[in-house]
């Protein structure tokens, strides 16, 4: 019963997708000229702004925890690991704006990353769509934010 039941949403998924594929809404982007079929490392990924990325969001959603966890593991405590677990859990915290710890550089980092990426995705868009169509992209989008942030601010 279970084999025929994936069958079946198998068989609508790819119902559902030839019918949004016949309308245009879901189109595959190929560079001009290519034929073959297309994987990860044909897509061009770089696996060092992968890696960064992930090291970013790792330190981003874990190290406020950590923070707080290493100093209620040190709290109170008088020995020289106490003191290191201090040491380590303040890198977690933000300083009250006279200092500079490593928390503080983990989102210039990320930003760092997405501009990296984005240059990435530019010239591979450029490359399978033209320059014109990258541009407008872009630009489309870039409206679409400013009127969501306006429309947001708005009550």
């Amino acid at each position: 019963m279970g084999v025929a039941r994936d069958h079946t949403v198998r068989s609508a998924t790819l119902l559902t997708y030839a019918r949004l594929w016949s309308t245009g809404l879901v189109h595959q982007r190929r560079p001009v000229g290519f034929s073959g079929a297309r994987s990860d490392v044909a897509a061009g990924r770089v696996a060092s702004v992968d890696a960064l990325r992930g090291f970013a969001m790792f330190w981003i959603i874990t190290g406020d925890a950590l923070g707080w966890v290493l100093h209620e593991l040190a709290a109170g405590k008088q020995s020289l690991f106490s003191s290191f677990l201090q040491a380590v859990g303040d890198q977690f915290m933000h300083p009250s704006w006279d200092g500079f710890r490593f928390y503080d550089l983990l989102f210039p980092l990320f930003l760092f990353v997405v501009g990296i990426s984005i240059v990435f995705s530019l010239s591979t868009l450029a490359q399978c769509d033209g320059k014109r169509a990258a541009g407008s992209r872009v630009l489309r989008r870039s409206l679409l934010s400013a009127r969501h942030h306006l429309l947001r601010g708005r009550k």
